[in-house]
């Protein structure tokens, strides 16, 4: 300890004298005068889980407590889920113990099941945990999919699909029947596609940002929206404002209601 005093204020001593007037400050923090300051390490790993023979119609459920999901309809009677984790602390041990504790599991048969994921409790060695989990469902099943503390989005379903984010957002896409999506924190968007069969009452919520609905101008709906402004593309047989639109978009239709902490834009899709 003493010698590397002695090095640093010799390496001072010998500086030039223009680099002495200078405003010349050491970031004593980042200089590890014992050799003991811990390292940040990395831990990562994968898991996977399936489970077949569900009815193409069924109910699939895929929750987690942490990280962000992705769903995906087939062509199938398969419900399968793969996950892949990335920590980042100071204790290699601890970081093993708690990566090894995430768990994946698929349950159910038949006209009901789904995917869980299982996070044990973090200990204060790991820093940061980042988790993707990547799950697919039969096309026509009816979806419910939350991820509590990240984002999530759900792709290509022709059900009625139920999403719900804790942060960054949520993004629905495909032809399905309905939708209710919301995420506490982060924009909403979803997309109605062409061919879709909208029958039921839905709803989008983003609290705290921007909802982006497209559709089709052929589909109808009995619109109930607001937000702190307000674009819509389709003619609404109602009242609309810089903040708020309520009435029939073309016949009436199912129920369609938009909350929002930011801008809402309806915008009509090819």
């Amino acid at each position: 300890m003493r010698m590397l005093f002695c090095v640093l204020l010799g390496a001072l001593a010998a500086a030039p004298a223009a680099a002495q007037d200078d405003d010349l400050e050491l970031d004593w923090d980042s200089i590890d005068l014992d050799g003991d300051k811990p390292q940040t390490l990395e831990y990562s790993g994968s898991s996977t889980q399936a489970e077949a023979g569900f009815n193409r119609d069924a109910r699939a459920t895929i929750s987690l407590p942490k990280g962000n999901l992705k769903v995906r309809c087939h062509d199938g009677d398969v419900i399968r889920g793969g996950l892949s984790f990335k920590l980042t602390g100071t204790d290699k041990d601890a970081m093993q113990r708690f990566g090894d504790g995430i768990r994946l599991s698929a349950y159910g048969e038949g006209s009901s099941g789904g995917i869980k994921l299982t996070v044990p409790s973090q200990p204060s060695s790991v820093k940061s945990v980042v988790i993707d989990l990547n799950v697919v469902v039969p096309i026509a099943a009816t979806v419910s999919a939350t991820a509590s503390r990240g984002w999530v989005e759900v792709i290509g379903c022709k059900g009625f699909v139920t999403a719900s984010a804790g942060k960054d957002g949520a993004f629905v896409k495909g032809p399905m029947t309905g939708f209710k999506v919301s995420a506490a924190s982060g924009d909403v968007g979803v997309e109605l596609l062409e061919g879709s069969e909208f029958t039921k009452s839905s709803a989008i919520t983003a609290t705290k940002g921007a909802v982006t609905l497209m559709m089709g101008l052929d589909k109808s709906a009995r619109l109930d929206a607001r937000g702190t402004e307000m674009h819509v593309d389709h003619e609404v047989s109602g009242r609309i404002s810089d903040t708020s639109a309520a009435g029939n978009i073309g016949s009436g239709g199912p129920s369609l209601v938009i909350r929002s902490g930011g801008v809402v834009k309806i915008t009509a899709s090819n």
